[in-house]
């Protein structure tokens, strides 16, 4: 569980399908220059049974939260893992996109974002969701 920047919790162990982890923080350019393409991609693959949830390692749950409110409509899941999130998830750099099965298994690990033509996250979709 996690905290949400919309309030509640995020439960990521609901694995009803495939599962995104976009981890971010507002102060990281990169980050914002992909959340318009992470949207994009989230509503495309909704009815696919794919989740996306956006997790923030700022230091301070209300700077994610200030950056969401002049940000415009968030159709995925927000939520704040804070700092920790850097040693918790192991990660060497942001932004960090993980894709996860029904079972739990990163099924791939995409690290950077490379602009609009970036199409390394639908590419990871499509062979999880390939029949056999």
């Amino acid at each position: 569980m996690v905290d949400g920047l919309k309030g509640g919790a995020i439960d990521l162990t609901d694995l009803d399908g495939l599962l995104v982890v976009d981890v971010w923080a507002s102060w990281c350019g990169p980050c914002v220059s992909g959340i318009p393409r992470l949207q994009e991609v989230a509503s495309t693959y909704a009815e696919q049974d794919v989740r996306v949830v956006g997790l923030s390692v700022d230091d301070k749950k209300s700077s994610a939260v200030a950056f969401f409110r002049g940000a415009g409509e968030m159709t995925h899941d927000l939520g704040w893992i804070g700092g920790q999130g850097w040693d918790a998830l192991q990660l060497t750099g942001i932004p960090a996109l993980f894709v996860i099965d029904t079972e739990g298994t990163v099924l791939e690990h995409i690290q950077g974002y490379r602009g609009g033509k970036d199409r390394r996250l639908e590419a990871a979709f499509d062979a999880a969701l390939a029949p056999g």
